[in-house]
Protein backbone atom coordinates (compact mmCIF):
# COMPACT_ATOMS: atom_id res chain seq x y z
CA UNK A 1 0.00 0.00 0.00
CA UNK A 2 2.88 2.69 0.77
CA UNK A 3 4.19 3.25 -2.55
CA UNK A 4 4.15 6.42 -4.88
CA UNK A 5 4.20 7.51 -8.22
CA UNK A 6 7.79 7.24 -10.05
CA UNK A 7 8.33 10.77 -9.70
CA UNK A 8 7.08 11.63 -6.62
CA UNK A 9 9.66 8.83 -4.85
CA UNK A 10 12.62 10.46 -6.89
CA UNK A 11 10.93 14.83 -5.69
CA UNK A 12 9.69 14.18 -2.54
CA UNK A 13 5.78 15.31 -3.12
CA UNK A 14 5.97 17.80 -0.55
CA UNK A 15 5.04 21.46 -0.93
CA UNK A 16 5.50 25.23 -0.17
CA UNK A 17 2.28 27.67 0.10
CA UNK A 18 -0.94 25.65 1.16
CA UNK A 19 -2.82 23.27 -1.37
CA UNK A 20 -6.43 23.49 -1.30
CA UNK A 21 -9.66 21.78 -2.47
CA UNK A 22 -13.73 22.77 -2.54
CA UNK A 23 -15.50 21.88 -0.04
CA UNK A 24 -18.92 20.09 -0.47
CA UNK A 25 -21.08 21.92 2.04
CA UNK A 26 -19.44 25.68 3.08
CA UNK A 27 -18.49 25.20 7.21
CA UNK A 28 -20.22 27.68 9.77
CA UNK A 29 -18.75 31.26 9.46
CA UNK A 30 -19.77 32.32 13.28
CA UNK A 31 -16.52 33.29 14.46
CA UNK A 32 -15.05 32.41 18.24
CA UNK A 33 -13.77 34.60 20.18
CA UNK A 34 9.07 55.27 -10.00
CA UNK A 35 9.09 53.51 -6.72
CA UNK A 36 7.66 56.22 -4.69
CA UNK A 37 4.19 56.68 -6.39
CA UNK A 38 2.26 53.54 -7.38
CA UNK A 39 -0.36 53.42 -10.40
CA UNK A 40 0.26 57.14 -10.56
CA UNK A 41 -2.07 57.76 -7.96
CA UNK A 42 -0.93 56.53 -3.92
CA UNK A 43 2.04 58.52 -2.96
CA UNK A 44 3.40 56.20 -0.37
CA UNK A 45 4.35 59.64 1.66
CA UNK A 46 0.70 60.41 1.62
CA UNK A 47 -0.46 58.00 4.37
CA UNK A 48 -4.13 57.78 5.38
CA UNK A 49 -3.84 58.73 8.92
CA UNK A 50 -6.86 56.73 10.16
CA UNK A 51 -5.76 56.73 14.03
CA UNK A 52 -8.63 59.43 14.25
CA UNK A 53 -11.13 56.24 13.64
CA UNK A 54 -9.16 53.12 14.41
CA UNK A 55 -8.31 52.35 17.93
CA UNK A 56 -6.56 49.11 17.69
CA UNK A 57 -7.18 46.60 20.55
CA UNK A 58 -4.91 46.29 23.87
CA UNK A 59 -4.10 42.59 24.51
CA UNK A 60 -1.54 42.57 26.52
CA UNK A 61 -3.99 41.19 29.49
CA UNK A 62 -3.68 37.96 27.49
CA UNK A 63 0.03 37.56 27.84
CA UNK A 64 2.10 36.66 30.85
CA UNK A 65 4.26 39.51 32.00
CA UNK A 66 7.05 37.84 31.61
CA UNK A 67 6.92 37.56 28.21
CA UNK A 68 5.37 41.08 28.09
CA UNK A 69 8.76 41.84 29.95
CA UNK A 70 11.30 40.58 27.62
CA UNK A 71 10.69 43.38 25.02
CA UNK A 72 12.16 43.02 21.81
CA UNK A 73 16.27 42.97 21.63
CA UNK A 74 17.42 43.46 17.87
CA UNK A 75 20.89 42.77 16.60
CA UNK A 76 22.50 43.41 13.54
CA UNK A 77 21.90 40.62 10.49
CA UNK A 78 22.37 40.07 7.05
CA UNK A 79 19.14 40.79 4.93
CA UNK A 80 19.90 37.77 2.97
CA UNK A 81 22.02 35.23 4.53
CA UNK A 82 23.29 33.97 0.97
CA UNK A 83 24.99 37.32 0.20
CA UNK A 84 26.53 40.38 1.37
CA UNK A 85 23.59 42.49 1.37
CA UNK A 86 23.25 45.52 3.60
CA UNK A 87 23.05 44.82 7.44
CA UNK A 88 19.15 45.13 8.91
CA UNK A 89 18.16 43.52 12.33
CA UNK A 90 17.20 40.35 14.08
CA UNK A 91 15.72 39.16 17.31
CA UNK A 92 14.67 36.33 18.95
CA UNK A 93 11.45 36.29 21.11
CA UNK A 94 10.63 33.19 23.81
CA UNK A 95 7.74 31.73 24.08
CA UNK A 96 5.72 28.88 25.86
CA UNK A 97 5.63 25.85 23.49
CA UNK A 98 1.70 25.23 24.59
CA UNK A 99 -0.04 28.81 24.89
CA UNK A 100 -2.08 27.42 27.74
CA UNK A 101 0.67 26.45 29.85
CA UNK A 102 2.50 29.44 30.02
CA UNK A 103 4.78 28.49 32.79
CA UNK A 104 6.24 25.67 30.72
CA UNK A 105 8.52 24.35 28.21
CA UNK A 106 9.72 27.45 25.86
CA UNK A 107 10.44 27.74 22.30
CA UNK A 108 11.90 30.76 20.48
CA UNK A 109 10.66 32.89 17.34
CA UNK A 110 13.01 34.33 15.10
CA UNK A 111 12.03 37.82 13.38
CA UNK A 112 13.68 39.63 11.08
CA UNK A 113 12.99 43.67 10.80
CA UNK A 114 13.82 45.73 7.80
CA UNK A 115 13.05 49.40 9.36
CA UNK A 116 11.45 52.50 8.03
CA UNK A 117 13.41 55.14 7.71
CA UNK A 118 10.24 57.99 7.47
CA UNK A 119 7.81 59.15 9.82
CA UNK A 120 5.19 58.08 10.91
CA UNK A 121 6.73 54.79 10.80
CA UNK A 122 4.40 51.52 10.42
CA UNK A 123 4.38 47.97 10.78
CA UNK A 124 4.12 45.18 8.62
CA UNK A 125 4.57 41.63 9.35
CA UNK A 126 4.90 39.28 7.13
CA UNK A 127 3.91 35.10 7.48
CA UNK A 128 5.79 32.98 4.72
CA UNK A 129 3.44 29.39 3.48
CA UNK A 130 4.25 26.21 3.59
CA UNK A 131 3.25 24.94 6.38
CA UNK A 132 6.75 25.09 7.13
CA UNK A 133 8.42 27.98 5.46
CA UNK A 134 10.70 29.91 6.72
CA UNK A 135 9.48 34.09 6.38
CA UNK A 136 13.03 35.57 7.08
CA UNK A 137 14.95 33.26 4.63
CA UNK A 138 12.24 33.64 1.46
CA UNK A 139 11.14 36.97 2.22
CA UNK A 140 13.97 39.88 1.91
CA UNK A 141 13.74 40.69 -1.76
CA UNK A 142 10.23 41.23 -1.09
CA UNK A 143 11.02 42.89 2.34
CA UNK A 144 13.44 45.53 0.17
CA UNK A 145 10.75 46.32 -2.44
CA UNK A 146 8.47 46.43 -0.37
CA UNK A 147 10.80 49.12 1.60
CA UNK A 148 11.35 50.75 -1.63
CA UNK A 149 8.03 51.30 -2.14
CA UNK A 150 6.89 52.78 1.11
CA UNK A 151 9.98 54.44 3.32
CA UNK A 152 7.46 54.33 6.19
CA UNK A 153 6.98 50.45 6.77
CA UNK A 154 8.91 48.89 9.26
CA UNK A 155 8.80 45.49 7.30
CA UNK A 156 9.18 42.26 9.60
CA UNK A 157 9.14 38.81 9.26
CA UNK A 158 8.24 36.45 11.59
CA UNK A 159 9.65 32.47 10.99
CA UNK A 160 7.22 30.44 12.08
CA UNK A 161 7.87 28.36 15.41
CA UNK A 162 9.03 25.35 14.55
CA UNK A 163 11.21 26.79 10.78
CA UNK A 164 13.90 29.16 9.93
CA UNK A 165 15.31 30.22 12.07
CA UNK A 166 13.23 29.65 14.92
CA UNK A 167 13.72 26.30 17.17
CA UNK A 168 13.59 24.24 14.52
CA UNK A 169 12.19 20.60 14.66
CA UNK A 170 13.55 17.89 13.79
CA UNK A 171 13.65 13.78 12.80
CA UNK A 172 16.99 12.73 14.44
CA UNK A 173 17.15 9.71 13.60
CA UNK A 174 16.29 10.27 9.35
CA UNK A 175 18.96 13.43 9.67
CA UNK A 176 22.39 11.08 10.17
CA UNK A 177 25.07 10.88 7.78
CA UNK A 178 23.63 7.51 6.64
CA UNK A 179 20.06 8.39 6.23
CA UNK A 180 18.51 8.91 2.56
CA UNK A 181 18.34 12.49 2.57
CA UNK A 182 21.14 13.18 4.68
CA UNK A 183 20.37 16.35 6.80
CA UNK A 184 17.32 16.99 4.97
CA UNK A 185 14.20 14.57 5.87
CA UNK A 186 12.74 13.25 2.54
CA UNK A 187 8.75 12.51 2.18
CA UNK A 188 9.28 9.21 2.70
CA UNK A 189 11.78 9.34 5.78
CA UNK A 190 8.38 11.30 7.79
CA UNK A 191 6.60 7.65 7.94
CA UNK A 192 9.49 6.56 10.15
CA UNK A 193 9.69 10.11 12.11
CA UNK A 194 6.59 10.07 12.81
CA UNK A 195 6.36 6.21 14.67
CA UNK A 196 9.58 6.75 16.05
CA UNK A 197 10.33 10.52 16.99
CA UNK A 198 6.89 12.73 16.99
CA UNK A 199 4.88 9.35 18.29
CA UNK A 200 7.19 10.08 21.25
CA UNK A 201 7.08 13.42 21.49
CA UNK A 202 3.66 14.10 20.90
CA UNK A 203 2.91 16.33 23.52
CA UNK A 204 5.60 18.52 22.71
CA UNK A 205 4.98 18.65 18.48
CA UNK A 206 1.24 19.44 19.33
CA UNK A 207 2.15 22.75 20.46
CA UNK A 208 3.41 23.60 16.86
CA UNK A 209 0.01 23.84 15.82
CA UNK A 210 -1.96 27.60 13.81
CA UNK A 211 -3.39 28.70 17.00
CA UNK A 212 -0.22 28.92 18.84
CA UNK A 213 1.91 30.34 16.09
CA UNK A 214 -1.17 32.73 15.95
CA UNK A 215 -0.70 33.71 19.84
CA UNK A 216 3.43 33.88 18.99
CA UNK A 217 2.29 36.68 16.23
CA UNK A 218 -0.04 38.67 18.91
CA UNK A 219 2.60 38.75 21.30
CA UNK A 220 5.01 40.24 18.65
CA UNK A 221 2.57 42.90 17.67
CA UNK A 222 1.92 43.84 21.38
CA UNK A 223 6.18 43.68 21.83
CA UNK A 224 6.51 45.91 18.95
CA UNK A 225 3.37 48.19 18.36
CA UNK A 226 3.64 52.01 18.71
CA UNK A 227 1.29 55.27 20.21
CA UNK A 228 -0.87 56.64 16.79
CA UNK A 229 1.17 54.48 14.10
CA UNK A 230 -0.79 51.17 12.37
CA UNK A 231 0.10 47.72 12.21
CA UNK A 232 -0.62 45.54 8.79
CA UNK A 233 -0.40 42.00 8.82
CA UNK A 234 0.39 40.17 5.14
CA UNK A 235 0.40 36.08 5.16
CA UNK A 236 0.79 34.52 1.32
CA UNK A 237 -0.81 30.97 1.23
CA UNK A 238 -0.29 29.29 4.26
CA UNK A 239 0.34 32.52 5.88
CA UNK A 240 -2.58 33.20 4.83
CA UNK A 241 -4.07 30.40 6.74
CA UNK A 242 -1.70 31.32 9.76
CA UNK A 243 -3.04 35.44 9.49
CA UNK A 244 -7.04 34.36 9.55
CA UNK A 245 -5.90 32.30 12.69
CA UNK A 246 -4.45 34.96 13.93
CA UNK A 247 -7.27 38.03 12.85
CA UNK A 248 -9.35 35.10 14.93
CA UNK A 249 -8.01 35.27 18.03
CA UNK A 250 -7.10 38.85 18.04
CA UNK A 251 -9.60 40.86 16.04
CA UNK A 252 -8.98 44.69 15.54
CA UNK A 253 -5.14 44.19 17.33
CA UNK A 254 -4.21 45.39 13.94
CA UNK A 255 -5.39 48.07 11.43
CA UNK A 256 -5.83 45.32 8.55
CA UNK A 257 -4.95 42.21 8.07
CA UNK A 258 -4.09 40.88 4.03
CA UNK A 259 -4.35 37.35 2.89
CA UNK A 260 -3.40 36.63 -0.25
CA UNK A 261 -3.90 32.78 -2.01
CA UNK A 262 -6.67 31.69 0.78
CA UNK A 263 -5.99 28.50 2.54
CA UNK A 264 -8.56 28.66 4.93
CA UNK A 265 -8.68 25.98 7.54
CA UNK A 266 -12.46 24.45 7.05
CA UNK A 267 -12.45 25.01 2.91
CA UNK A 268 -8.54 24.12 1.87
CA UNK A 269 -8.17 19.86 1.92
CA UNK A 270 -4.39 19.14 1.54
CA UNK A 271 -5.58 15.36 0.38
CA UNK A 272 -7.60 16.93 -2.64
CA UNK A 273 -4.45 18.94 -3.59
CA UNK A 274 -4.14 17.63 -6.85
CA UNK A 275 -7.58 17.22 -7.72
CA UNK A 276 -7.71 20.93 -7.05
CA UNK A 277 -5.26 21.97 -9.22
CA UNK A 278 -7.19 19.96 -12.36
CA UNK A 279 -9.77 22.85 -12.71
CA UNK A 280 -6.53 25.81 -13.37
CA UNK A 281 -5.13 23.12 -15.83
CA UNK A 282 -8.03 23.06 -17.40
CA UNK A 283 -8.71 26.97 -17.57
CA UNK A 284 -4.81 27.39 -19.19
CA UNK A 285 -6.13 24.57 -21.82
CA UNK A 286 -9.43 26.43 -22.15
CA UNK A 287 -7.42 30.10 -23.15
CA UNK A 288 -5.82 27.97 -25.29
CA UNK A 289 -8.55 27.26 -27.14
CA UNK A 290 -9.55 31.03 -27.68
CA UNK A 291 -6.16 31.64 -28.80
CA UNK A 292 -5.33 31.21 -32.98
CA UNK A 293 -1.85 30.04 -32.50
CA UNK A 294 -2.51 27.16 -29.65
CA UNK A 295 -5.70 26.14 -31.04
CA UNK A 296 -4.42 25.50 -34.24
CA UNK A 297 -1.58 22.91 -32.45
CA UNK A 298 -4.40 21.22 -30.01
CA UNK A 299 -7.67 21.93 -31.72
CA UNK A 300 -10.73 23.41 -30.66
CA UNK A 301 -11.03 21.50 -27.49
CA UNK A 302 -7.77 21.54 -26.09
CA UNK A 303 -9.04 20.02 -22.81
CA UNK A 304 -10.29 17.11 -24.36
CA UNK A 305 -7.24 16.90 -26.25
CA UNK A 306 -4.78 17.07 -23.20
CA UNK A 307 -6.89 14.40 -21.98
CA UNK A 308 -6.74 12.05 -24.28
CA UNK A 309 -3.11 12.23 -24.84
CA UNK A 310 -2.57 11.75 -21.37
CA UNK A 311 -5.00 8.66 -21.35
CA UNK A 312 -2.46 7.30 -24.54
CA UNK A 313 0.47 8.15 -22.12
CA UNK A 314 -0.70 6.14 -19.50
CA UNK A 315 -1.29 3.13 -22.09
CA UNK A 316 2.91 3.51 -23.15
CA UNK A 317 2.26 6.36 -25.81
CA UNK A 318 5.95 8.44 -25.85
CA UNK A 319 7.56 6.21 -23.03
CA UNK A 320 10.58 7.78 -24.01
CA UNK A 321 9.64 10.93 -23.61
CA UNK A 322 7.80 10.73 -20.18
CA UNK A 323 5.79 8.87 -18.35
CA UNK A 324 2.26 9.80 -17.41
CA UNK A 325 3.26 10.75 -13.82
CA UNK A 326 5.88 12.64 -14.73
CA UNK A 327 3.98 14.64 -17.31
CA UNK A 328 1.48 15.23 -14.60
CA UNK A 329 4.33 16.38 -12.55
CA UNK A 330 5.46 18.94 -15.11
CA UNK A 331 2.15 20.60 -15.63
CA UNK A 332 2.34 21.36 -12.44
CA UNK A 333 5.64 22.50 -12.51
CA UNK A 334 5.41 24.90 -15.16
CA UNK A 335 1.99 25.98 -13.89
CA UNK A 336 3.21 27.51 -10.97
CA UNK A 337 5.24 29.58 -12.69
CA UNK A 338 3.99 32.61 -14.25
CA UNK A 339 6.41 33.06 -17.28
CA UNK A 340 6.09 29.13 -17.95
CA UNK A 341 2.45 28.28 -17.62
CA UNK A 342 1.44 28.54 -21.21
CA UNK A 343 3.70 25.55 -21.75
CA UNK A 344 1.13 23.19 -20.34
CA UNK A 345 -0.49 22.89 -23.83
CA UNK A 346 2.95 22.99 -25.11
CA UNK A 347 4.05 19.83 -23.45
CA UNK A 348 1.07 17.74 -24.21
CA UNK A 349 1.28 18.41 -28.52
CA UNK A 350 4.93 17.60 -28.08
CA UNK A 351 4.22 14.57 -26.24
CA UNK A 352 1.35 13.53 -28.55
CA UNK A 353 3.44 13.78 -31.64
CA UNK A 354 6.68 12.07 -30.39
CA UNK A 355 9.19 13.66 -32.83
CA UNK A 356 12.67 12.96 -31.92
CA UNK A 357 12.93 16.62 -31.25
CA UNK A 358 9.89 16.70 -28.85
CA UNK A 359 11.29 13.55 -26.82
CA UNK A 360 14.44 16.14 -26.65
CA UNK A 361 12.56 18.80 -25.72
CA UNK A 362 10.52 16.56 -23.33
CA UNK A 363 13.74 14.93 -21.36
CA UNK A 364 15.41 18.74 -21.31
CA UNK A 365 12.90 20.24 -19.56
CA UNK A 366 13.20 16.78 -17.26
CA UNK A 367 16.20 17.85 -16.37
CA UNK A 368 16.07 21.46 -16.01
CA UNK A 369 13.38 20.93 -13.78
CA UNK A 370 16.06 18.50 -11.51
CA UNK A 371 18.59 21.48 -11.99
CA UNK A 372 16.13 23.49 -9.80
CA UNK A 373 16.22 21.09 -7.29
CA UNK A 374 20.62 20.36 -7.33
CA UNK A 375 22.57 21.79 -3.96
CA UNK A 376 25.45 20.51 -1.93
CA UNK A 377 22.70 18.68 0.33
CA UNK A 378 25.63 18.27 3.18
CA UNK A 379 25.18 15.14 5.19
CA UNK A 380 25.60 15.93 8.76
CA UNK A 381 23.65 16.74 12.28
CA UNK A 382 24.29 19.63 13.42
CA UNK A 383 21.34 22.10 14.00
CA UNK A 384 23.78 25.50 14.56
CA UNK A 385 25.22 23.82 10.49
CA UNK A 386 22.35 23.23 8.85
CA UNK A 387 22.40 25.09 5.61
CA UNK A 388 19.69 27.38 4.21
CA UNK A 389 18.22 24.73 1.80
CA UNK A 390 17.36 23.05 4.80
CA UNK A 391 16.43 25.67 7.14
CA UNK A 392 14.20 27.17 4.67
CA UNK A 393 11.54 24.26 5.00
CA UNK A 394 10.58 21.98 7.67
CA UNK A 395 8.86 18.73 6.72
CA UNK A 396 8.21 17.75 10.18
CA UNK A 397 6.69 21.48 10.82
CA UNK A 398 4.50 20.58 7.47
CA UNK A 399 3.35 17.19 8.41
CA UNK A 400 2.17 18.05 11.83
CA UNK A 401 -0.19 21.11 10.61
CA UNK A 402 -1.48 19.66 7.12
CA UNK A 403 -1.89 15.94 8.60
CA UNK A 404 -4.01 17.80 11.82
CA UNK A 405 -5.66 20.57 10.76
CA UNK A 406 -6.12 20.06 6.50
CA UNK A 407 -7.29 16.82 5.87
CA UNK A 408 -10.77 15.82 5.01
CA UNK A 409 -13.30 13.74 7.14
CA UNK A 410 -13.33 10.97 6.77
CA UNK A 411 -10.64 10.00 5.48
CA UNK A 412 -10.34 8.99 1.66
CA UNK A 413 -9.61 5.38 0.73
CA UNK A 414 -6.23 5.22 -0.32
CA UNK A 415 -7.05 2.75 -3.56
CA UNK A 416 -9.96 5.91 -4.47
CA UNK A 417 -6.90 8.44 -4.55
CA UNK A 418 -5.03 6.65 -6.54
CA UNK A 419 -7.18 6.21 -8.97
CA UNK A 420 -8.59 9.76 -9.43
CA UNK A 421 -5.06 10.77 -9.27
CA UNK A 422 -4.44 9.04 -12.87
CA UNK A 423 -7.54 11.29 -14.04
CA UNK A 424 -5.70 14.84 -13.21
CA UNK A 425 -4.09 16.54 -15.64
CA UNK A 426 -1.71 18.11 -13.07
CA UNK A 427 -0.38 15.94 -9.62
CA UNK A 428 2.44 16.18 -7.30
CA UNK A 429 0.97 13.46 -5.70
CA UNK A 430 0.11 15.08 -2.58
CA UNK A 431 -3.05 13.23 -2.69
CA UNK A 432 -1.68 9.87 -2.31
CA UNK A 433 1.05 10.76 -0.37
CA UNK A 434 -1.65 12.70 2.28
CA UNK A 435 -3.30 9.95 2.53
CA UNK A 436 -1.01 7.62 3.34
CA UNK A 437 0.81 9.21 6.16
CA UNK A 438 -2.01 10.54 7.76
CA UNK A 439 -2.34 6.35 8.81
CA UNK A 440 0.75 6.89 11.25
CA UNK A 441 1.10 10.61 12.08
CA UNK A 442 0.05 11.32 15.89
CA UNK A 443 -2.22 14.48 14.64
CA UNK A 444 -2.87 16.72 17.72
CA UNK A 445 -6.85 17.79 18.31
CA UNK A 446 -7.68 20.57 16.46
CA UNK A 447 -9.51 24.02 18.59
CA UNK A 448 -12.74 25.77 18.21
CA UNK A 449 -11.63 28.55 15.62
CA UNK A 450 -11.05 25.70 13.29
CA UNK A 451 -13.66 25.91 10.06
CA UNK A 452 -14.87 29.03 11.67
CA UNK A 453 -14.21 32.51 9.90
CA UNK A 454 -12.17 35.78 11.45
CA UNK A 455 -15.72 37.90 11.49
CA UNK A 456 -14.89 40.64 14.08
CA UNK A 457 -11.69 41.51 12.04
CA UNK A 458 -13.04 45.07 10.69
CA UNK A 459 -10.59 45.31 7.98
CA UNK A 460 -9.05 42.82 6.01
CA UNK A 461 -8.14 42.35 2.06
CA UNK A 462 -8.25 39.39 0.05
CA UNK A 463 -6.53 38.86 -3.15
CA UNK A 464 -6.28 35.49 -4.98
CA UNK A 465 -5.62 34.94 -8.19
CA UNK A 466 -7.69 33.48 -11.19
CA UNK A 467 -5.07 30.78 -12.05
CA UNK A 468 -3.38 29.70 -9.28
CA UNK A 469 -2.78 26.19 -9.46
CA UNK A 470 -2.01 26.00 -5.61
CA UNK A 471 -4.48 27.73 -3.86
CA UNK A 472 -7.03 28.24 -7.04
CA UNK A 473 -9.91 30.61 -7.32
CA UNK A 474 -12.65 28.10 -6.80
CA UNK A 475 -11.02 27.10 -3.15
CA UNK A 476 -10.08 30.99 -2.86
CA UNK A 477 -13.68 31.92 -3.41
CA UNK A 478 -16.29 30.55 -0.84
CA UNK A 479 -14.89 31.84 2.54
CA UNK A 480 -13.80 35.11 0.62
CA UNK A 481 -17.11 36.18 -0.03
CA UNK A 482 -18.40 34.64 3.56
CA UNK A 483 -15.90 37.53 4.72
CA UNK A 484 -16.54 40.08 2.83
CA UNK A 485 -18.40 43.14 4.27
CA UNK A 486 -18.40 47.30 4.63
CA UNK A 487 -14.19 46.85 5.26
CA UNK A 488 -13.23 43.20 4.07
CA UNK A 489 -12.49 43.35 0.82
CA UNK A 490 -12.15 40.56 -1.75
CA UNK A 491 -9.83 41.13 -5.18
CA UNK A 492 -9.67 38.25 -7.47
CA UNK A 493 -6.88 39.45 -9.67
CA UNK A 494 -7.22 38.25 -13.74
CA UNK A 495 -4.67 36.00 -14.99
CA UNK A 496 -2.48 35.96 -11.80
CA UNK A 497 -0.69 32.49 -10.29
CA UNK A 498 -0.62 31.91 -7.00
CA UNK A 499 1.21 34.72 -4.63
CA UNK A 500 -0.52 37.27 -6.32
CA UNK A 501 1.08 40.23 -4.86
CA UNK A 502 4.18 39.65 -7.10
CA UNK A 503 2.51 37.17 -9.51
CA UNK A 504 0.39 39.83 -11.47
CA UNK A 505 2.76 41.58 -13.98
CA UNK A 506 1.67 44.45 -16.06
CA UNK A 507 2.68 45.92 -18.62
CA UNK A 508 3.60 49.60 -17.74
CA UNK A 509 7.72 49.34 -17.20
CA UNK A 510 8.66 49.88 -14.10
CA UNK A 511 5.40 49.95 -12.14
CA UNK A 512 4.64 47.17 -9.32
CA UNK A 513 2.88 44.05 -10.07
CA UNK A 514 -0.80 44.60 -9.82
CA UNK A 515 -1.00 42.90 -6.70
CA UNK A 516 1.33 45.16 -5.40
CA UNK A 517 -0.35 48.43 -6.31
CA UNK A 518 -3.99 47.03 -4.82
CA UNK A 519 -1.40 46.54 -1.67
CA UNK A 520 -0.38 49.56 -0.68
CA UNK A 521 -3.79 51.35 -1.91
CA UNK A 522 -5.09 49.61 0.70
CA UNK A 523 -2.44 50.17 3.24
CA UNK A 524 -3.13 53.67 2.69
CA UNK A 525 -6.46 53.99 2.65
CA UNK A 526 -7.70 50.71 4.79
CA UNK A 527 -11.44 51.80 4.65
CA UNK A 528 -11.54 52.56 0.95
CA UNK A 529 -12.98 49.98 -1.77
CA UNK A 530 -9.76 48.38 -3.18
CA UNK A 531 -8.36 50.49 -6.35
CA UNK A 532 -8.29 47.98 -9.04
CA UNK A 533 -7.26 50.23 -11.84
CA UNK A 534 -4.33 48.36 -12.65
CA UNK A 535 -6.57 45.49 -14.16
CA UNK A 536 -6.26 47.27 -17.69
CA UNK A 537 -2.32 47.17 -17.64
CA UNK A 538 -1.95 43.38 -16.59
CA UNK A 539 0.00 41.59 -18.67
CA UNK A 540 -2.44 39.18 -20.88
CA UNK A 541 -1.63 35.35 -21.32
CA UNK A 542 0.79 34.93 -24.42
CA UNK A 543 0.54 31.67 -25.95
CA UNK A 544 3.79 31.87 -28.19
CA UNK A 545 5.73 31.83 -24.52
CA UNK A 546 8.33 33.75 -22.68
CA UNK A 547 11.59 33.53 -24.82
CA UNK A 548 13.60 33.42 -21.85
CA UNK A 549 11.76 30.37 -20.34
CA UNK A 550 11.37 28.41 -22.87
CA UNK A 551 15.22 28.76 -24.08
CA UNK A 552 16.16 27.61 -20.24
CA UNK A 553 13.42 25.31 -19.43
CA UNK A 554 12.67 23.43 -23.59
CA UNK A 555 16.51 24.18 -24.69
CA UNK A 556 15.04 25.85 -27.58
CA UNK A 557 13.64 28.75 -29.19
CA UNK A 558 10.87 27.94 -30.06
CA UNK A 559 7.87 26.37 -27.58
CA UNK A 560 5.80 24.10 -30.08
CA UNK A 561 8.02 23.42 -33.06
CA UNK A 562 11.42 21.63 -33.64
CA UNK A 563 13.01 24.57 -35.89
CA UNK A 564 14.09 27.28 -33.81
CA UNK A 565 17.21 25.77 -32.06
CA UNK A 566 19.20 28.48 -33.23
CA UNK A 567 17.05 31.03 -31.70
CA UNK A 568 17.26 30.25 -28.30
CA UNK A 569 18.16 32.98 -26.04
CA UNK A 570 20.68 33.37 -23.37
CA UNK A 571 19.76 35.30 -20.52
CA UNK A 572 21.81 38.05 -18.63
CA UNK A 573 23.32 37.28 -15.10
CA UNK A 574 20.37 39.20 -13.60
CA UNK A 575 17.96 37.55 -16.23
CA UNK A 576 19.26 34.36 -15.08
CA UNK A 577 19.17 35.04 -11.25
CA UNK A 578 15.11 35.58 -11.93
CA UNK A 579 14.84 32.39 -13.84
CA UNK A 580 16.32 30.58 -11.15
CA UNK A 581 14.56 32.21 -8.05
CA UNK A 582 10.97 31.10 -10.32
CA UNK A 583 12.00 27.68 -10.42
CA UNK A 584 13.31 27.08 -7.19
CA UNK A 585 9.91 28.31 -6.31
CA UNK A 586 8.12 25.78 -8.01
CA UNK A 587 10.75 22.87 -6.82
CA UNK A 588 10.27 23.78 -3.57
CA UNK A 589 7.11 22.94 -3.45
CA UNK A 590 8.28 19.35 -3.93
CA UNK A 591 10.09 19.93 -1.10
CA UNK A 592 13.52 17.36 -2.50
CA UNK A 593 16.26 15.87 -0.21
CA UNK A 594 18.48 19.02 -0.30
CA UNK A 595 17.28 21.60 -2.47
CA UNK A 596 18.22 25.38 -2.28
CA UNK A 597 14.90 26.91 -3.71
CA UNK A 598 13.46 30.19 -2.09
CA UNK A 599 10.15 31.50 -2.43
CA UNK A 600 10.71 34.93 -4.08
Amino acid sequence: MKRLHHFCLLMGCLLLFGACAKEDTNPPVNNQNNTNNINNTNNVNNVNNTNAVFQPVDYSADFSENFLAQGVQWEECRLRDDAETPLTQCANIQVPVHWDDPEGETTVVHIKRLQGVTEPRRRLFLLQGGPGGSSTIDFPPQMMEMHLLDPSLDVIAVDHRGTGYSDYLMCPDQMTVDSAGGVAVTSEELFDCAESEIASHAEYYSGFSISNASKDLGLLVELLKEPDSDTFVYGVSYGSTWGHRYAQLFPDQSRSVILDSLAIVGFCFLDDYDFSADAPAATILGLCGEDPLCSSKLGEDPEARARQILADVQGGHCAQGMSAETLQAVVFFVGQIWEARTMVPALFYRIARCDPGDVDVLQYIVAAMMGAFQSVSPRIKDYDSLPLSIRGFNQPLFANIALSEMLREPAYELQFVEERTRGLLASKGLDVLATRLREVWPAYPVDEYAGLLALEQTSMLLLNGTLDFQTPIEIATPPAQALVSEHRHFVAIPGANHGALWASPVKSPGQPACGLQIFFHHLNNPDAAPDTSCFDDLRPVDFTGDPLYVSYLMGTGDMWENSAAEKRLTPTAAQMTAILQSLRRAARHWAKSGTFSPIR
